[in-house]
């Protein structure tokens, strides 16, 4: 009797060991995932979609504004693919990422000087012969989502001019005048 209670027990803790080490090894080293893998698939999904409960309200983009000598006083849309092409990921542009960093309170007034410099100089390497940029006004555009107003047409996707928006959706970010962006006057040589 001893012998055979003996025998049950080697067995179980064999089953033991072969059940909770040797098959999932096995399997693992065969196939191709862990047997546990759906299970760890599904707990990411919940994950990921309890990130997003609610959707989401507002559309922001970012929207530059230049005015020109001799242009009465009227604000033109500048359009950032004239001025930079090269995509650093998806969609946007290394300009695109600047405006991002405009709207910051700390550092959001020197990196839309330094921006407005460089609008400006691109525009008179670009067009010598025509006005010259004086004025840059930053925008941030915020479209409520689900309103018929901003359903464009099929296609690329193109930022609404800002005479076509709501003054409700447009939050002025700042205006940089040609004098702060120009250089500042060399020191006079001593006698």
């Amino acid at each position: 009797v001893a012998k055979g209670r003996h025998c049950k027990r080697l067995f179980g803790y064999l089953a033991v060991v072969a059940g909770f080490w040797v098959l999932p090894v096995l399997i693992f080293s065969v196939g191709s995932k862990p047997p546990y893998w759906s299970v760890r698939f599904f707990s990411r999904q919940v994950s990921v979609v309890n990130l997003f409960t609610h959707r989401v309200s507002a559309w922001s983009y970012f929207q530059i504004q230049g005015r020109y000598t001799g242009g009465q006083g009227k604000w033109v849309d500048l359009r950032l693919s004239d001025f930079s092409r090269m995509e650093n990921f998806g969609y946007l542009t290394r300009l695109d990422r600047m405006l991002d960093e405009a709207g910051d309170r700390r550092r959001g007034p020197v990196v839309r000087r330094e921006l407005a410099a460089f609008l400006a100089r691109e525009t008179a390497a670009r067009f010598p012969s025509g006005p010259a940029l004086r004025e840059v006004r930053y925008l941030r555009v915020s479209a409520p989502t689900g309103e018929p107003r901003i359903a464009f047409p099929a296609g690329p996707w193109a930022n609404a001019p800002v005479e076509n928006v709501p003054e409700t959706w447009v939050r002025q970010i700042g205006v940089v005048t040609d004098r702060d962006w120009a250089p500042p006057p060399k020191p006079l040589a001593n006698p």
